[in-house]
């Protein structure tokens, strides 16, 4: 979907469907402000093949879990995945304590 704002429904709630929604921007550094500015994203899904910036990225931004060049693969595989709604209530799931 282009032309996308954060009034539009698509943009507040989890989705669970084809849909994409498309932001642009210039710079990367606007993306990690945007998504760090938000709550946790269930996943997130670098793509790129310099290792040092996927690690950086990774770094970078807060998400319940995370895949470099590839989605349902990690999605599939994963036993450390959080929740966005735990990993929001500080819960640390793999751990099975609270985050301090």
């Amino acid at each position: 979907m282009l032309g996308v704002n954060d009034e539009m429904m698509i943009m507040k709630e989890e989705i669970f469907g084809p849909f994409l929604p498309i932001k642009p921007y210039r710079e990367i550094e606007e993306v990690v402000a945007y998504v760090n500015s938000h709550d946790r994203p269930l996943a997130f899904y670098p793509f790129t093949n310099d290792k040092r910036l996927a690690q950086r990225r990774i770094t970078e931004v807060l998400s319940g879990s995370v895949g470099v060049n590839e989605a349902i693969v990690q999605v599939e595989g994963s036993t450390t995945c959080r929740s966005a709604a735990s990993a929001r209530a500080g819960w640390d799931t793999t751990m099975a304590t609270r985050a301090s």
